[in-house]
């Protein structure tokens, strides 16, 4: 019976940890192996042992930039403005089991992007304008 629980017990531990790639409006976050955490999207990630390794890109969409990784206490790569946030649980290997790695707690990545100013022309009736937009629009007659 005991014997049972031991292995309930690491069962339900091996479903515990989860990497969350939180992707917000501004772009997408890219892996080498998983595939792309589209814009506005959640990707969860089961960490099941001391094999797990990724990396993950920040790509921004147009018209904006990559600013760095969220930086809060549950995220990995904190405040760190390398677009490329690695993940590498084999830095633990032979020094935490694996089932102690399953039980870790949920993580995060997230990246923070900025919407770029736009600065161009337009024209109105003929007339040529300047436009530059920036978190409002202003307008300015040549």
């Amino acid at each position: 019976m005991f014997r049972g629980v031991l292995i309930a017990l690491a069962i339900l531990a091996l479903s515990g940890c989860k990497l969350h790639v939180i992707a917000l409006l501004g772009g997408e976050v890219r892996s080498t192996s998983s595939g792309t955490c589209p814009e506005q999207t959640n990707c969860v990630h089961d960490i099941t042992d001391t094999s797990y390794t990724e990396l993950f890109e920040a790509v921004p969409s147009v018209g904006y930039e990559f600013v760095k990784w969220h930086g809060d206490n549950a995220f990995l790569c904190k405040n760190s403005t390398n677009t490329v946030c690695p993940v590498d649980t084999t830095l633990l290997a032979g020094e935490v089991p694996d089932v102690t790695i399953a039980a870790f707690s949920d993580v995060y990545i997230m990246p923070i992007f900025q919407a770029l100013p736009f600065v161009g022309d337009y024209s109105v009736g003929g007339a040529a304008n300047n436009l530059i937009i920036n978190d409002t629009v202003t307008v300015y007659d040549a």
